[in-house]
């Protein structure tokens, strides 16, 4: 296929859609494949951890704990607010 014809289906002049093309090629080049995989695994642990959203956000490197597979987070959990009936 050619560049004007990507270029009218995404709606971009040729020569953009080659640049933007162009662009993600190097991106995707500069993703450490190593990195990425240790990424992942964090973030699984972090997904199956039960953490709320706002703690794995406050998480700094210094709250985990690799030799025991464990994490510190630093934000208080709050009691629920039990409505009551009168």
């Amino acid at each position: 296929m050619e560049w004007k014809a990507i270029g009218t289906l995404v709606d971009l002049a040729a020569s953009t859609a080659l640049y933007h093309y162009q662009r993600a090629k190097e991106t995707r080049a500069r993703v450490d494949s190593g990195r990425a995989a240790v990424d992942r695994v964090f973030v699984s642990a972090l997904a199956w951890s039960d953490a709320r959203v706002s703690e794995v956000c406050n998480l700094d490197m210094s709250h985990v704990d690799l030799a025991h597979a464990k994490f510190a987070s630093r934000t208080p959990r709050r009691r629920p607010v039990c409505a009551t009936s009168t």
